[in-house]
């Protein structure tokens, strides 16, 4: 228990990582030993390091059979979505909207560019190792994350 090998190469050993650790005897292994590859709970893979087809991952690292999905919340946003954008047609096209002024949209435009600007700095701030001239575009950005 806590240890696995690949049916064809039985003497490379891998340990496996424990799902529960009620301590070192009571521990919870994915591997439950017995013959080479075997894995329990819907553990597939090296070591039973992950989950077999048509199986998730829970946050306790416990595998659980996929279910079927409910349609509700997809038919509950296609009905928000039919009637946000008859509202929205009329909101932006409405008479306070043809009244505005070039200075205001000007204002909005700069605002959203900045906004633009910051979230592409953010993605600079990720521990990735970007090549040039990704990585001088990210350095110049990060002058407007205001940190």
């Amino acid at each position: 228990v806590g240890y696995w090998s690949h049916p064809d190469e039985p003497l490379n050993v891998y340990k496996c990582q424990a799902l529960i650790d009620l301590g070192v005897e009571d521990a919870f292994f994915s591997c439950p030993g017995g013959k080479p590859g075997r894995c329990s709970g819907g553990r597939t893979g090296l070591a039973c390091g992950k989950c077999a087809d048509g199986w998730f991952m829970d946050v306790s690292g416990e595998c659980n059979k996929c279910g079927g999905a409910s349609k509700a919340p997809t038919i509950l946003v296609g009905l928000c979505a039919l009637c946000i954008l008859p509202l929205s047609y009329y909101f932006i096209n409405g008479k306070i909207t043809a009244e505005t002024s070039t200075m205001m949209a000007t204002g909005v435009a700069m605002g959203s560019l900045l906004t633009l600007v910051q979230s592409f700095s953010v993605l600079g701030q990720l521990v990735i190792s970007w090549e040039d001239p990704l990585k001088s575009i990210w350095s110049f950005l990060g002058i407007f994350v205001f940190d």
